[in-house]
Parts: C-alpha cells; sequence; structure tokens
C-alpha cells in the first residue's frame, strides 16, 4: 500500500519532522495492531507522503491508505 498523511496542527510552533516521525510510527503500528495492515515493513508499505496544515480549530491527523500492484 501506499499511505498519505495529512498532518494539521494548531500552530507552527512544532517542526514538521518532529510531528511526523512519532506520528508515522504510531499509526502504521496501530494499523498492525487492529489488522488493518498484516505488517509495515517495507514488502506491505511501498511508500508514503507527509503534508501539513493548519487547523486551529480541530487540529488532527488524516490518513488515506491506497493499494498498490504486489510484485509477482
Amino acid at each position: 500500500v501506499r499511505i498519505r498523511y495529512t498532518f494539521y496542527e494548531k500552530d507552527r510552533r512544532r517542526d514538521k519532522s518532529n510531528i511526523a516521525a512519532f506520528g508515522v510510527k504510531v499509526i502504521e503500528d496501530a494499523l498492525v495492531n487492529l489488522q488493518i495492515l498484516k505488517d509495515d515493513g517495507w514488502k506491505y508499505i511501498d511508500g508514503y507522503t507527509l503534508d501539513f496544515g493548519i487547523d486551529k480549530a480541530r487540529p488532527r491527523i488524516e490518513v488515506e491508505i491506497s493499494e498498490t500492484e504486489q510484485e509477482i
């Protein structure tokens, strides 16, 4: 799969790398724990993209998962 993460922060205080590094790891572990993904290794996650925005009223993380073609 490919995963697109969009991080909405309430302000610009935290560095983007600090936001993403922790968020990606926790979310991927949760997706495996919930059996949404079989594993979070190279065989199962083709890649991901990171986007950032500001939403003072509703900070959040949006996760979009799309399937990719499997190697034969």
